[in-house]
């Protein structure tokens, strides 16, 4: 179910990138399912207490995609929604 739910989510970013919008929040929602696979991997293999790193543990690198995506919708938010409202409501 993994790879079908990926392709799908990377493939509404494709066809809606058109959209600024609907592209970063398609983005976020990208990693945000990549960030939960690997997390279901992680525990249903059993390397989610494995040790990598000093205290960082196999699990903790599913962290990496989900603060990604909230940066995604973060930018966009604090960058880009004025730029795309002004442009679709000019005065």
């Amino acid at each position: 179910m993994i790879i079908p739910t990926l392709f799908i989510s990377i493939l509404f970013t494709y066809k809606l990138k058109d959209d600024v919008r609907e592209w970063y929040h398609n983005n976020a929602v990208t990693l945000w399912i990549f960030g939960n696979c690997y997390w279901m991997l992680s525990e249903f293999y059993g390397f989610h207490d494995t040790v990598l790193f000093e205290n960082v543990k196999g699990i903790h690198i599913s962290l990496i995609p989900f603060v990604a995506g909230i940066f995604v919708v973060s930018f966009y938010y604090l960058f880009k929604r004025q730029r795309v409202v002004n442009s679709k409501n000019p005065k």
